[in-house]
């Protein structure tokens, strides 16, 4: 039995563990899909309710005649996830 005890080396944090790799191709356009969206979100946001209320109209108007649209958005409005995607599409479409 030898005496030379010595305390157990400390873990590595995850961070030591690994080094941090690269970001993949679909990683980088999932993080610039949200840095837009963020953009177009803090753009309505930012507009005067007049104007957000004509792009809304402009909206219905362009898919009045999509059922599934329309359906949703009778039964939840602009809360409708469906409806805010297309939306959100619709506006950034018009520039």
């Amino acid at each position: 039995m030898t005496n030379d005890y010595q305390p157990p080396l400390p873990k590595k944090t995850r961070a030591q563990a690994s080094p941090k790799k690269p970001k993949t191709e679909a990683q980088q356009q999932k993080q610039q899909a949200k840095s837009e969206q963020q953009k177009l979100d803090a753009y309505l946001a930012g507009l005067p309710p007049d104007q957000l209320e004509t792009l809304r109209t402009d909206f219905l108007q362009a898919y009045q005649e999509d059922k599934v649209v329309m359906q949703q958005y009778r039964r939840n409005g602009f809360k409708s996830a469906a409806v805010q995607a297309l939306f959100r599409g619709y506006v950034k479409q018009r520039g």
